[in-house]
């Protein structure tokens, strides 16, 4: 093992650029020998019909490399237990094959009694029914006619190009998205206030203070203020959108196909139904209810309330995608009890807040992050929640964490991945520095 490691070993290390750095060892003269001879093989037939051996070699290179990749994360115990599996794989084959048979053949009855299967079917259908006529209306001719030009004009080529679109926007969309990324700002907001607020208002105007203001654009901050309300702003629906172009038969059945059915609301539970929240834990302290069973039997009180007046059996409501929007109301020279509504702050919040925001209560002191841009320097300015934080709820699994809204990287991620990509074709010879 030490001469193996001997020969793999890096002797030098010759940096060429920012980002690419040359390796002096014997792999990396092996790999430019391995070059050279792809080359000299071009060369005896002068470098005519250069594919018909060039491929195959470099499809062995391309194995070579992601063995290679996978041996860098490999242990002896994980190589040898490999070996022996694929050992066995031959043999087991047979079996695995009969296995795989059978639990598809599970799967698809448990589809059919789950109507998992006419889901599948109606899902399929919707889907290819706008499809279809884009494709009729574009070529105006049969769906025979469609496959033969789609056939004879370059599948290959069409793949390509789409690929290629799909990179290019890409690469497009991660440059824009770094270009907007700010850093943390210093700026608190007491200085926020007397340059956006009231005092600027009484001596410069709101629209001059606005014009202003715009130069903050962009500025992350942190602050905190006290939580006075949450209201729906917006609700989004996919599926209910479609079920309402339905007519009515049509719509009940897919609303009970894709959705949830109502609970049976029998008579003698009109009373239960009768208690409030506070009825309920006070009944659950003396019958020992766990919370879950708690909450679910609340959920189903209020289904049964709103039941009667919905006039169907089932709903989607579990496809609903809530904006929200929430004000709070910010702290005047660092007193609690200073607070002026004409200091109010609108936080836009996307739906993955939804459990920290219906479990504050108005009073509750929180801490929130958001990026300045909108209407900077007028009443009331609203902006996109990106992290909030209780600082006096009750330590809890509902409200006790910092809920923070996923922004992806997606640049450190493209430059993970282009090393990744130049270190697999170059490795021996060249390593990216990224």
């Amino acid at each position: 093992m030490t001469a193996l490691r001997f020969l793999g070993r890096t002797f030098a290390t010759v940096p060429l650029g920012e980002s690419v750095v040359l390796k002096l060892s014997l792999p990396c003269l092996l790999y430019v020998y391995l070059f050279y001879l792809f080359f000299s093989m071009a060369r005896m037939r002068g470098f005519r019909g250069t594919y018909c051996f060039l491929v195959p070699y470099l499809v062995c290179f391309m194995w070579c490399e992601f063995s290679v990749v996978l041996l860098q994360s490999s242990s002896a115990v994980g190589l040898i237990r490999t070996c022996v599996a694929y050992f066995l794989f031959l043999f087991a084959l047979p079996v695995l094959a009969f296995g795989l048979a059978i639990m598809l053949f599970i799967q698809i009855f448990k589809w059919f009694l789950e109507l998992e299967l006419t889901k599948m079917i109606v899902t399929l259908v919707v889907c290819a029914i706008p499809v279809t006529l884009r494709l009729w209306t574009r070529f105006s001719m049969s769906i025979l006619d469609v496959f033969r030009s789609l056939t004879h004009r370059g599948p290959v080529k069409l793949i390509l190009l789409c690929i290629s679109m799909v990179i290019l926007f890409f690469s497009i969309y991660v440059y824009h998205a770094e270009g907007q990324k700010v850093y943390n700002s210093t700026l608190t907001w007491n200085q926020y206030s007397q340059a956006c607020g009231p005092p600027a208002w009484e001596t410069k105007g709101m629209a001059q203070t606005q014009i202003f203001c715009s130069h903050l654009h962009g500025h992350r901050i942190t602050w905190a203020g006290r939580f006075k309300q949450v209201r729906v702003a917006e609700t989004e629906n996919g599926a209910q959108s479609v079920i309402n172009m339905l007519p009515v038969f049509m719509g009940d059945w897919l609303r009970c196909l894709y959705g949830e059915t109502y609970p049976k609301c029998e008579p003698k539970n009109a009373t239960a139904a009768n208690l409030t929240a506070a009825d309920l834990a006070a009944s659950s302290a003396s019958a020992t209810v766990s919370l879950p069973m708690l909450l679910r039997m609340q959920e189903e009180e209020e289904l049964c309330q709103i039941k009667a007046l919905a006039k169907h059996t089932c709903h989607v409501k579990r496809f609903d995608s809530y904006r929200f929007e929430v004000t709070v109301g910010m702290i005047r020279d660092g007193s609690l009890v200073a607070e002026d509504p004409a200091r109010d702050i609108i936080l836009m919040a996307s739906n993955e807040f939804k459990q920290v925001l219906l479990n504050l209560s108005p009073g509750n002191m929180v801490e929130f992050s958001t990026k300045l841009e909108g209407r900077l320097g007028a009443r009331a300015p609203a902006f996109e929640l990106k992290a909030i934080h209780c600082l006096d709820c009750v330590s809890s699994v509902l409200t006790g964490g910092r809920q923070v809204k996923i922004e992806r990287d997606w640049r450190r991620t493209t430059m993970r991945a282009l090393k990744f990509a130049f270190d697999f074709f170059f490795s021996p010879f060249l390593s990216a520095k990224i």
